[in-house]
C-alpha cells in the first residue's frame, strides 16, 4: 500500500531520485523492518531503490541483512570515496542496492557523515529512483531532526504496546516544529516487551 501511494504522489514527475525517511518516536518500533520492506516492494515494482542506514548509533540493516562486513556510509567520509563504490547489491532483488551504517559506525561518526550527507544524497538521487533512509528514532535523539531538510517524504513507524506515548508526542513536536507533515504512518504489529528506554543506553 505504501509503494503504491508513493508511486501515485511521485509517479514519472520526479526528474531525479526521491528521498524518504523512515523514523519513529521510540526504539524497537520496527522502523528498520519497515524500511526493508518498502525498499524491496519499490525494487519489485521495477523501481531503482537505494537503501541506507543513518542510524549510526544503533545500526540494525547491515544486521538484518547479513551485510555487517561490507563497507558502508562511514566509508564515505573519505571524499574520495563516491557512493557507486560501497552500494551492495541485494541478492535476491534486483534493482536494489543497501548501504549499511558500516563497521565503524558509531555516535562519533555523526558530525562527518552529516557534514557529506548532501553530496551524498545528490549521488544518490543520480542513481537511484527511491532512496529509502532507516534513520533514528525522531523521538529519543535529534539525529534524524538534522536530516528532515535533506529528505522529500517522512514516514512514522509506530507500534502499539512499544511506542512510547511521550517520545511520540516529541516526534510530533518536532516535526511541526520542522513543518514537516509525514507522508504517513506504518503501525508494526503489537508486542508487550517495552525496550524503548535501552534504545541509546538511556
Amino acid at each position: 500500500m505504501v509503494r503504491v501511494q508513493l508511486d501515485t504522489k511521485v509517479g514519472d514527475s520526479a526528474a531525479v531520485g526521491h528521498v524518504i525517511l523512515l523514523t519513529s518516536g521510540s526504539g524497537s518500533d520496527g522502523k528498520t523492518t519497515s524500511a526493508i520492506n518498502i525498499a524491496t516492494a519499490l525494487a519489485d515494482a521495477g523501481h531503482r531503490v537505494i537503501l541506507m542506514d543513518l542510524d549510526l548509533r544503533k545500526p540494525d540493516l547491515g544486521r538484518s541483512m547479513r551485510l555487517e562486513r561490507e563497507a558502508g556510509v562511514t566509508a564515505l567520509i573519505d571524499t574520495s570515496t563516491e557512493l557507486r563504490l560501497v552500494l551492495t547489491p541485494h541478492a535476491h532483488v534486483p534493482r536494489l542496492s543497501v548501504v549499511p551504517a558500516g563497521r565503524e559506525a558509531g555516535e562519533h561518526m555523526l558530525a562527518p557523515v552529516m557534514s557529506r550527507l548532501p553530496v551524498l544524497l545528490k549521488q544518490a538521487r543520480s542513481i537511484a529512483d527511491y532512496i529509502v533512509i532507516d534513520a533514528p528514532p525522531l523521538g529519543e535523539v535529534s539525529d534524524a531532526y538534522q536530516l528532515l531538510p535533506l529528505v522529500d517524504e517522512v514516514i512514522v513507524v509506530a507500534r502499539p504496546g512499544n511506542t512510547r506515548r511521550g517520545s511520540f508526542e516529541f516526534m510530533r513536536e518536532l516535526l511541526n516544529r520542522a513543518r514537516r507533515t509525514p507522508f504517513g504512518m506504518v503501525i508494526v504489529g503489537e508486542t508487550g516487551h517495552h525496550t524503548s528506554y535501552a534504545y541509546y543506553g538511556q
